[in-house]
C-alpha cells in the first residue's frame, strides 16, 4: 500500500470512519428531543420482526438481498472510477457519521443498554458488510478492475450471509 501524507490508505479510511462517528455523536447530543423521537424507530421494527414468518422473512431476505447487491453494485462501479480513492474516502466518513449518530440516539433513549441495542441492531451482518465495503475500498485503490473471479465470487457470498444474518439472525 502506498503511504501518503497522512498515512496508507486504509489508515485514512479509519481516520475519516473515526471522524464522521465523532460528529455523529456530537450531532446527536445537538438535536432536539422530538427529532430523536423521530430518528428512534428502530422499536418498532423488531417488535414487528420478531412476529414475522418464515415466508415474510424470506420475502425482507429477497428484498435485503436486492438493496444490498445494488449498494455494492454501486460501490463497485464507483471503485472503478478515477475518484474511487476519494469516494471511498466519503463513504468511509458517512459511515462513521451514521454509525455515531445510531450509537448516540439508541444510547439517548435507553442509557447504557442502547449500546447493546446498537450492537443487536449491527451484529452480526456489519461483519460481512463491513468485509465488502473494505475489499472494496481496497480493490478501488488498486484498480477494481484487476481483481480476479474469485474475489467477486467471495464479495458475493460474503453479502449472501450477511443479508441472510440480517434478515433471519438478527430479529
Amino acid at each position: 500500500m502506498k503511504k501518503g501524507r497522512w498515512g496508507s490508505f486504509t489508515d485514512m479510511l479509519f481516520l475519516l470512519f473515526a471522524a464522521g462517528s465523532i460528529v455523529g455523536c456530537v450531532t446527536a447530543n445537538l438535536l432536539s428531543g422530538e427529532l430523536l423521537k423521530q430518528i428512534g424507530y428502530f422499536d418498532s421494527i423488531y417488535q414487528w420482526g420478531q412476529s414475522m414468518g418464515m415466508e415474510e422473512r424470506g420475502q425482507l431476505w429477497r428484498y435485503t438481498l436486492k438493496r444490498r447487491f445494488g449498494e455494492i453494485g454501486v460501490g463497485a462501479l464507483v471503485g472503478m472510477t478515477p475518484l474511487a480513492k476519494w469516494a471511498f474516502y466519503g463513504l468511509s466518513a458517512i459511515f462513521g457519521f451514521n454509525s455515531g449518530l445510531i450509537i448516540s440516539t439508541f444510547t439517548l433513549e435507553s442509557g447504557w443498554m442502547g449500546l447493546f441495542l446498537f450492537l443487536r441492531s449491527v451484529l452480526p451482518q456489519w461483519i460481512f458488510y463491513g468485509l465488502s465495503w473494505i475489499i472494496l475500498a481496497v480493490g478501488g485503490e488498486n484498480g477494481l478492475e484487476k481483481i480476479k473471479i474469485r474475489v467477486w465470487l467471495f464479495l458475493i457470498f460474503v453479502i449472501i450471509i450477511g443479508t441472510f444474518m440480517e434478515t433471519f439472525l438478527n430479529f
